[in-house]
C-alpha cells in the first residue's frame, strides 16, 4: 500500500476570486487624509528633510555638518529636561557621535540616505 501526499497545487493555475475579509480590527485603523506621510514624521526629522538633500550626503565638504546637525536633532534635541545638556557639552556630544564613533555615523548615514530627497 502507498501512502501519497497531497498534489502539489501551481498557485498561477487558481482561477477563483480572492475575497476580501474583515477583521475585528478594519474599522479601528487609522488611514491618513492625504498622502502626505511628512506630517506624520518627527519634528527632528522634518527639520533635517528642510535642511539637507540627498545630494549633501555625497558632497565631501557638507557630508560632516549634515551628521552633526543629525546627531543633535535626533538624539540630543528630543531629552527629557532633567537630561538636557547645555550648549557647549551638546555640541561635543553631538561631535562626538558624528565623527569618532563609526558605529553611530554608520546608522546616521543609513538613516539619512533612507530619509532625504
Amino acid at each position: 500500500m502507498e501512502i501519497r501526499g497531497p498534489k502539489p497545487r501551481d498557485p498561477l493555475q487558481n482561477t477563483s476570486p480572492v475575497e476580501s475579509k474583515t477583521g475585528k480590527f478594519a474599522g479601528k485603523v487609522q488611514q491618513p487624509a492625504s498622502n502626505d506621510t511628512t506630517s506624520m514624521l518627527p519634528e527632528a526629522v522634518r527639520n533635517l528633510k528642510a535642511r539637507f538633500t540627498k545630494q549633501d550626503l555625497n558632497d565631501s565638504t557638507k557630508v560632516q555638518s549634515v551628521l552633526n546637525a543629525a546627531a543633535h536633532e535626533l538624539m540630543l534635541s528630543e531629552l527629557p529636561p532633567a537630561l538636557q545638556l547645555k550648549g557647549a557639552d551638546k555640541q561635543m556630544v553631538a561631535g562626538w557621535l558624528s565623527k569618532d564613533n563609526p558605529l553611530v555615523t554608520q546608522m546616521l548615514m543609513t538613516f539619512l540616505n533612507k530619509i532625504l530627497e
